[in-house]
């Protein structure tokens, strides 16, 4: 018999499978229910059915009656023959299509992340066809990863979640899991169609290695210099530690680790918006398109919306310089998601990009310094004891959770690997225990949990040594007396000296401070003392019990006028600041509470506003007070004539303005 040719005619509408070429079949090495089917179709007896879920016994159901009524009546097959076709088993279906990425490939379809022109797609198919970096097996686990958490997270309505496994040293893109999985259909209702990593959201506290890391590569800051952590009211804007605490100083490295607000806020007024933003240009964030006046100083704690997308591959970038150093290697660039076509030729938009230009945005120093710093973050629940294991590899991490609960950043990088993760809810809304920290963490060590393990991390060759203040963290200046060796950037030799430490005069007793004009010269001792400025010492010292610098001898306040001495300040509002008091819900004028420092413990301040007494506090300094709208002066007189004055302005409520 001749071998006939089967041409399959797949519907036009219906493109599930790429159409295939004219085949030649051998009909010795078909099963007999087969080769029927095959001379069917080639006698034109049937058509192939269209492709759908119930393919094999619509299939079987066609080729049966035609087997039955027209082959066996054209007497081409016998009776028995037909019989035992029908008899068969039956073939299993087509295969479901994998849906590994579909996310990515919309994305890239889209041009969410542009792949450029593919020269190789084949002219019938309506895409391109896309070779990617993804593992194949490590894109299922990580997808497994985030459905079992996510079945946990939706009980308490988180819904959506994405993650994105880059290789640190090549920025290639190794799992990709745009959004969870649709189960049951279940899922589409909340939005997981929507690929969260290339989706702008609000970044929470994830920038603030960038911001530590800029400061301590132009020489601005040290590693564990000590930065304010005081109530600060800038222009209206008060930023708050989540712990809403207030440590009084802290050193710089721990804000970062400990992620702490008020710290990090001040550091940027330090740096700059303007210049941070552009910074993070540098770096590789696509998406702060707005003046840098827009953001202001919430920008590092989640005034601007960014892509995990960028955010792992920036991470990574920090990991690439830290190990890389100055030796010429593009540093920061976009994740690489395709590999090479076929043929073998390169994909377009495989290749890394530097962003940087001739000189990277950070140097390895200040990279590695930012890593080493990440390292020391708190891990979640059972990785607490992560150090207590020889087999726990150390990974630098950070996380950051948005302005009412509606995003929980998670991204950590290894020597090896970058791992970033989102958890939130695709629509913006904000669920109670929706962090960082508790929703996103334990998936992103769970993902790390999936790769080998990293190299070490090796500190790089240009940093240099320099000796620091103990106490303070700042570069050791002439009165400060305990010192210790720190390895720093180069440019650190340029940092400030220590501003707090400093030569006071005590009595033999080394009790009190005492000077010339109140104690007889021989009784008089010169000592390097350690000494915080009062609204910083005010909070250092709660938790400090060994700061206790020696007071002034009550006799001996007359000291108190001398230049660089301030015994007194007020903490809250700041100099110049501008206050908004609301009206209450009974139509009553709101209060505000003025918070004071003063050098030493026990002391009477007595509190005057415009001129006219208001009350005294002893002890815990705090006031509260009803100004109207408007400028005011408030003065602060503690019990031996000592005093300051500072301005300030009551912006006027909307309700008062209409009852005038």
């Amino acid at each position: 018999m001749t071998e006939p040719t089967i041409i399959p005619q797949a519907p036009a509408n219906k493109a599930r499978c790429r159409p295939v070429r004219p085949c030649r079949v051998k009909i010795g090495a078909l099963a007999t229910a087969a080769i029927l089917l095959c001379a069917a179709i080639a006698w034109r007896q049937i058509s192939i059915p269209e492709f759908s879920d119930p393919y094999a016994a619509m299939l079987f159901d066609r080729s049966g009656v035609l087997l039955s009524a027209s082959v066996a009546a054209d007497g081409r097959f016998d009776a028995l023959t037909c019989h035992l076709g029908k008899a068969e088993p039956l073939p299993p279906g087509p295969t479901p299509f994998p849906r590994l990425a579909p996310h990515l490939l919309e994305s890239l379809r889209t041009g969410q992340i542009s792949p450029g022109s593919n020269p190789e797609a084949e002219s019938e198919m309506t895409s391109p066809r896309f070779k990617t970096t993804l593992d194949g097996g490590l894109q299922r686990q990580a997808a497994a990863v985030i459905n079992r958490h996510h079945r946990m997270l939706a009980q308490n309505g988180i819904h959506n979640m994405a993650a994105l496994i880059l290789n640190s040293q090549t920025g290639q893109v190794l799992a990709y899991v745009g959004n969870v999985a649709d189960n049951g259909g279940t899922a589409m209702a909340h939005g997981n169609q929507v690929d969260v990593i290339v989706a702008p959201r609000s970044t929470g506290s994830i920038l603030k290695p960038f911001l530590y890391a800029a400061l301590l590569d132009t020489g601005e800051m040290l590693p564990r210099q000590l930065v304010a952590d005081i109530p600060t009211r800038i222009a209206g804007f008060m930023p708050q530690n989540y712990t809403r605490t207030y440590q009084g100083a802290v050193p710089a490295a721990m804000a970062l680790s400990r992620s702490l607000n008020v710290p990090a806020v001040r550091m940027l007024r330090q740096f700059g918006v303007d210049r941070f933003q552009r910074q993070l240009n540098r770096l590789g964030m696509t998406t702060l398109n707005r003046p840098a006046g827009d953001y202001g100083l919430s920008l590092i704690l989640g005034g601007a919306e960014g892509r995990l997308w960028d955010i792992t591959g920036m991470y990574a970038g920090l990991v690439r310089i830290a190990g890389d150093g100055l030796f010429g290697r593009p540093a920061f660039f976009p994740p690489i998601v395709l590999g090479t076509l076929d043929d073998g030729t390169t994909a377009p938009g495989s290749t890394p990009l530097s962003v940087t230009g001739n000189r990277p945005p950070l140097e390895a120093a200040a990279c590695w310094l930012t890593l080493q710093a990440m390292i020391a973050v708190t891990r979640p629940e059972a990785d607490g004891q992560w150090r207590s294991f020889s087999s726990s590899r150390p990974v630098a991490w950070k996380t950051g959770t948005s302005y009412g609960f509606r995003d929980g950043w998670a991204v950590g990088v290894t020597p090896a690997y970058a791992v970033g993760v989102w958890a939130g809810n695709a629509d913006g809304e904000g669920r109670p225990g929706l962090t960082g920290l508790t929703a996103a963490a334990p998936v992103m060590f769970d993902l790390f949990g999936l790769v080998s393990d990293s190299p070490r991390w090796v500190r790089p060759a240009e940093m240099v040594e320099i000796d620091v203040c103990a106490k303070s963290g700042h570069r050791a200046g002439p009165a400060c007396a305990d010192r210790r060796s720190e390895w720093v950037p180069l440019q650190g030799r340029r940092a400030a000296a220590c501003p707090y430490c400093r030569v006071i005069t005590v009595d033999t007793a080394r009790r009190w401070q005492v000077h010339a004009r109140c104690e007889p010269m021989s009784n008089i001792q010169q000592i390097s003392r350690f000494s915080l400025p009062p609204a910083m010492a005010w909070f250092y010292r709660q938790g400090r019990p060994d700061y206790n610098p020696p007071p002034y001898r009550p006799d001996c306040f007359s000291m108190m006028g001398e230049p660089g001495e301030a015994l007194m300040s007020l903490v809250s509002p700041g100099s110049n600041g501008i206050i908004y008091i609301p009206v209450e819900l009974d139509s009553r004028r709101g209060r505000v509470v003025f918070e004071a420092a003063h050098r030493h413990p026990g002391t009477t301040i007595f509190w005057h506003l415009d001129g006219t007494y208001m009350g005294m506090t002893r002890d815990i300094h705090h006031m509260s007070l009803a100004p109207s709208p408007g400028d005011h002066r408030i003065t602060l007189v503690d019990a031996d004539g000592a005093s300051i004055q500072q301005t300030f302005t009551v912006l006027a409520d909307q309700r008062d303005e209409l009852a005038h």
